[in-house]
């Protein structure tokens, strides 16, 4: 899996990646296990639009999506650990 929110408090930013190793027994939330080996619990963040103290619209969700098959164009912008990538069948006779 690979973060799409940036949280450098927590130690992760937009492009994290590690892999779920199980799920909290309370709140049933997943565990993640990064590249160093460190844990963490993702829980739920909260995005929203304020007009005039206001809030206009809100969404919550966990800030994590399958990274098994991103492609370049969504993953402008992260940070990576690490990708592996098959360019072999993307350049035509004469670039």
């Amino acid at each position: 899996m690979i973060f799409v929110k940036n949280n450098p408090q927590k130690g992760r930013v937009n492009g994290t990646t590690g892999i779920v190793v199980q799920f909290d027994d309370r709140d049933g939330y997943p565990i993640v296990e990064f590249t160093n080996g460190q844990q963490v619990k993702v829980e739920q963040d909260v995005w929203s639009i304020e007009n005039a103290d206001a809030i206009v619209a809100s969404v919550k969700q966990l800030p994590i999506k399958l990274a098994w098959a991103i492609t370049v164009h969504k993953s402008q912008g992260m940070t990576l650990d690490a990708a592996e990538m098959d360019l072999s069948k993307v350049f035509e006779p004469g670039q």
